[in-house]
This record gives C-alpha cells, structure tokens and sequence, in this order.
C-alpha cells in the first residue's frame, strides 16, 4: 500500500466514531443519549445500545474538539506569518537574543526526576459562573501526567478536586474540563473565594 492509498483509507476511517460493539458513520448519527448500561445511539436505520460509557464519550468529542481548534489556529498563525512576515533585526556578533515572557502568576517547580517535565501553579480567577480560560498559552507545550493535575483553594492547602475521567475534574463542589492543550472550563459550588490554584505537569509536544 503505497502513501496515497493510506492518505485515501484514513479520509474514510476519519468518517466513523469508535464505540464497544461497532464502528458508526458520524453522518448517520442524529442523537446519542445516555441510558442505564451506557448509550443509546440513534440513527437513520434505527436506534441500538453501546456499552460505552457517556461520560468518557462526550471526554473523547471534547478533547477531539479542541485539538480541531487548535490546528485551526496554528493554521492562521502560519497564514498570518506567510502574509506579513516580521522583519528580522540583525543582532551584533556575541550577543543572543532573549525574549522575556512575563508570567506573574505562573509558577515553575522543575521536577529532577522527570527530564523535560515541569510543574506548573496558575492561579485563576473565579467568578459566579465558575472559571473559564487557559492555564498557558504556549501551543508547544501540553499537560502530561493527570494523577499530578489538583485544584486547590487560594493558599494551595485545600485540595479542593482532581483529574476524572478523559480530560474531566472531579471533586466534591467542584468539576469541570481541563484539556491537554490547557483550555479548562469550570463550576464552584458554594465557593467562598474569587480565585484558585491548579497545580499541574507539562511537557514539551513531540515533533511531529
């Protein structure tokens, strides 16, 4: 099989959703609910039950979600590059180049164990709807090791969640969405604070 019969099948294969007991066109999919034992799929040609849990699922959508957002936006930060290009300022010979990058409320705590990891804190902001933003904004970097990822209170001693399912949190008044790609979005119950710490792993992307 040669490169553009590859190119051809994973075109098909990016038509179908993997779910335990079959393979679904995306296309013929109008609504997939949740029932008792997992999910209940509705399509054209009638509607049958998964064992799929609903939860990981809607997981799995998201995650695919943010990582078509995130193509899309490296797609027009190349366009833009291409387009207007910065022009380069030539630097005297021995001096390099520096860019500071201000993070005031970023916390870096290298790991000697783990080559290539850091460990972040990002305080956010919370608010009556909950929290919604970027822990980062570095598209090279990504989240690794969820079993590290806590939400704390603003002094960082109250564990107040942690990593669920798929890209979800979990905790007691507390739960949410946090990508690898850093995205997160929210909820707080009864929560008497206007901020929290999130307390996570990162490392590099692989080249591709």
């Amino acid at each position: 099989m040669n490169s553009a019969d590859i190119i051809k099948l994973a075109k098909v294969f990016d038509q179908f959703i993997s779910l335990k007991t079959a393979v679904v066109k995306l296309s013929d999919i109008s609504t997939i609910r949740k029932s008792t034992n997992g999910i209940e799929v509705v399509t054209g040609n009638g509607t049958f039950k998964d064992g799929e849990e609903f939860e990981k699922l809607i997981c799995r959508i998201q995650d695919a979600v943010e990582v078509l957002k995130e193509n899309d936006r490296r797609a027009e930060i190349v366009q833009k590059a291409i387009q207007d290009p910065i022009p380069t300022t030539p630097q005297p010979i021995g001096v390099a180049e520096v860019k500071v990058i201000k993070q005031a409320e970023r916390k870096v705590i290298p790991l000697d164990t783990a080559p290539g990891k850091q460990k972040l804190q990002t305080t956010i902001s919370v608010g009556l709807q909950g929290a919604q933003g970027n822990l980062f904004n570095d598209p090279t970097l990504q989240i690794v090791d969820r079993s590290d990822l806590l939400i704390m209170d603003p002094t960082g001693k109250v564990v107040l969640a942690k990593a669920g399912e798929g890209s979800s949190i979990k905790g007691d008044k507390v739960g949410g969405f946090i990508h690898t790609n850093g995205k997160y979005t929210m909820t707080f119950k009864e929560y008497p604070h206007t901020s929290a710490l999130v307390s996570y792993s990162v490392m590099k992307k692989p080249s591709v």
